[in-house]
């Protein structure tokens, strides 16, 4: 579920901590429509053509090697948003074996 991090008002990551310092949960509305893949290290020559698309939210985890079927980081796609209400085009998409969630 990362790609609440973009997709929900608020983040699975922020509502841990806002329960753990018994803030209570925070809204967590959908802001449109995302879809989140995995990057594998087979996916390394993609990684700079996801950050130059305006739809996607690149995520990369820090390692310094990438192997085949490595998790080295995830994209974020916005497929359409409730702020602007204009559905956005992805020029790159990742084969759908590496899907991990759609909202």
């Amino acid at each position: 579920f990362h790609w609440t991090i973009e997709g929900c008002l608020t983040s699975q990551f922020t509502q841990t901590i806002r329960m753990i310092t018994d803030e209570g949960a925070g809204h967590c509305d959908a802001l449109g429509e995302f879809m989140m893949q995995n990057l594998l290290g087979e996916d390394a020559d993609k990684f700079a053509e996801f950050a130059k698309d305006p739809a996607m939210s690149l995520h990369l985890y820090g390692k310094t090697s990438a192997k085949t079927g490595r998790k080295m980081g995830h994209v974020t796609t916005c497929l359409n948003s409730i702020r602007t209400g204009v559905k956005q085009n992805s020029s790159a998409f990742i084969g759908s074996a590496n899907d991990e969630n759609r909202s």
